[in-house]
């Protein structure tokens, strides 16, 4: 076993005992730091119980100090958009959460809300209120996805779901709701039952991630240590809600890999061994489904993320739509084309956007390249096709390349000549002043700088529009009239 695998299952070990994975001394810290951060896991869960070598270690202070930064940046946003709903009777449900610290899922590449259908359309026009944009070019049926920006950085990213759906509808929706409660770490919370925070990681991992996280791992044994401390957990709901929807294979095989996850990384698993050997054979006669589960146990080390085959999955996931008994037949093989025309253009990322152009002009220093390169990052973080573009009069194009030669042909004792800032000598100017005083010159220069740009901005600007791109210009048409 290799001296990683080694780490990681030393690090994982200890999560039977303390419910939260430390990090013993002498270890590469940066790399258990990075280990956590690819599997969604918060820092500052494991700054709860920090070892007395580790407050020491920059390296894992700083990366704390980032993650408390961030959680707290969007948990003062999310409260601006709480106090917003409650205000117009918008009830909430944080639908990824299962409860454990922190329950506020700030590692989450965004914010997952359940809101009801009918205060969907309300939910949303609060946001916009608040500055929030809506990314309409990525929406999928019954989820709405918003970013809210400040000074080109996303401080918020609010996820607005009207059903647990990946496409499809996974969950009894009216039960979600009956059996939510509020966190117990963070009053700005509301999670939903063990049980169905169970089924929705589950579900998530499997029909929409293919790979099981250590974050996911963490949170489905929380619910299930939580659920049994209560009392017991309800799997005879589960399996309820499972079967309802069209999805019985699917829960089995997830619940069946966890245990075989969980077993050896924490010693125990916190499934009990009747409701394995009852998944079990409601499975065996899945043959792909049983094959896939035996090479998921047959493996000597287990890493995460675990990822789960791509092609099992689908067929999961098309089984679930073909045996939903909520949808009639017709409704099935509408489901079936839709979904996989929808998961064509997701996963080749074909947007089909207009083109178009924003330029910004003015004087040097007035910030146009620093605003120019904030909007495209936050446009390609909104998946829009975007790109930068700079261009001047005399110092683009073909204008460049000829600039270059000349300056390479000009040196002088293998000097150039030029300032020590890399700007003309004066000298240079001077006699470039002296020969556009010559009006057929200066005619000459006029009509060559504006064919130069035509071919430069045609090509590198309005081409690419055509094709869908937006292209952000520092500096356009009007700057090169004025040049």
């Amino acid at each position: 076993m290799s001296s990683t695998v080694q780490l990681k299952s030393r690090l994982l070990a200890r999560l039977a005992e303390t419910g939260r994975p430390p990090i013993p001394p002498g270890m590469d810290t940066c790399a258990v730091v990075r280990w956590y951060q690819r599997n969604k896991y918060p820092l500052l869960s494991l700054a709860q119980e920090i070892a007395p070598w580790l407050t020491e270690d920059d390296d894992f202070l700083r990366c704390l100090a980032a993650e408390m930064e961030w959680f707290h940046t969007q948990r003062e946003e999310y409260a601006a958009v709480v106090d917003a709903w409650r205000r117009e009777g918008i009830e909430c449900l944080m639908i990824k959460s299962a409860g454990n610290f922190p329950s506020f899922p700030y590692t989450s590449d965004n914010i997952d809300v359940l809101v009801r259908p009918p205060h969907g359309a309300a939910a949303r026009d609060a946001l916009r209120r608040l500055g929030y944009v809506e990314l309409r070019n990525i929406e999928e049926p019954k989820k709405y996805l918003f970013r809210r920006f400040v000074d080109g950085r996303c401080v918020s990213a609010i996820h607005v779901h009207e059903q647990v759906i990946w496409l499809v509808g996974f969950m009894d929706e009216d039960a979600l709701w009956r059996r939510r409660r509020p966190a117990a770490d963070d009053p700005l919370v509301t999670v939903p039952s063990p049980e169905d925070a169970i089924l929705i990681n589950l579900a998530h991992a499997c029909y929409e991630n293919k790979r099981l996280r250590l974050n996911d791992l963490m949170r489905v044994r929380h619910a299930l240590l939580g659920a049994r401390a209560a009392g017991g957990v309800d799997w005879a709901y589960m399996e309820r809600v499972a079967s309802s929807r069209g999805w019985s294979d699917g829960l089995a095989f997830m619940v069946l890999a966890y245990d075989a996850i969980e077993a050896p990384l924490f010693g125990s698993s916190a499934v009990p061994r009747v409701q394995v050997e009852r998944f079990e054979r409601l499975l065996r006669p899945q043959r792909l489904a049983w094959r896939a589960l035996q090479t998921l146990r047959g493996r000597r080390d287990v890493d995460l993320p675990l990822y789960l085959p791509f092609l099992f999955c689908k067929w999961l996931y098309y089984r679930k739509i073909l045996t939903d008994p909520t949808q009639p037949l017709a409704q099935r093989a509408i489901d079936v084309v839709s979904t996989l025309l929808q998961g064509i253009k997701l996963k080749s990322r074909l947007r089909f956007q207009p083109g178009a152009v924003v330029a910004l002009s003015g004087p040097d220093g007035t910030g146009k390249t620093a605003h120019a390169r904030s909007l495209v990052a936050a446009l390609q973080l909104c998946e829009v096709d975007a790109a930068y573009v700079w261009s001047r009069a005399g110092s683009t194009g073909l204008f460049a390349a000829v600039t270059r030669l000349v300056h390479a042909l000009t040196r002088v004792g293998g000097r150039s000549v030029a300032t020590a800032s890399g700007h003309p000598s004066p000298d240079t100017v001077s006699r470039r002043r002296r020969r556009l005083t010559y009006p057929p010159v200066r005619f000459l220069w006029a009509w060559l700088v504006a064919l130069d740009q035509l071919v430069t901005l045609g090509v590198r600007v309005w081409l690419p529009t055509l094709f869908g791109r937006v292209v952000i210009a520092d500096r356009y048409v009007y700057d090169t009239a004025v040049e």
